[in-house]
């Protein structure tokens, strides 16, 4: 069952530098025509350095079979992302939706951050940036 709200974000732009998110946010407990609203009218903004999405480390291991024969295995490795060391030097950017989300200790809506962890989460499963994001609450 859905709490009833939720995010939605696609890519805009890419530079050498930074992408560019719009999004837009919805609670269906407060307003429900802000869902079908939430998809037509993105007027917030996230601005992401490129370190955000930064190469994996490539681990080449010789395994061992039952068989007695040996087996090369890759995995890749993503490091750690900071969030909020990139927010504090401006690495990442974020401009508020109108319906915002927003927790007492920031001032960045609430969603928007959400929107950055699964935008990360999906980076490491596809290994690709990901062209749009989804969250239902």
């Amino acid at each position: 069952m859905s709490v009833g709200y939720g995010a939605y974000s696609r890519l805009i732009d890419e530079d050498g530098e930074f992408y560019l998110y719009a999004y837009s946010s919805y609670d269906l407990n407060v307003d429900f025509n802000s869902y079908s609203e939430a998809f037509t009218d993105m007027d917030g903004m996230i601005i992401i350095g490129k370190e955000f999405f930064s190469e994996p480390t490539v681990i080449r291991k010789c395994k061992k079979k039952p068989n007695g024969k040996k087996e090369w295995i890759e995995r890749k490795v993503y490091p750690e992302v900071d969030y909020e060391e990139l927010l504090k030097s401006e690495k990442i950017i974020i401009e508020n939706s109108k319906r915002i989300f927003r927790d007492s200790t920031s001032s960045n809506d609430r969603m928007a951050l959400r929107i950055l962890y699964k935008l990360y989460s999906e980076y490491i499963k596809t290994g690709e940036i990901p062209q749009f994001i989804s969250i239902h609450c």
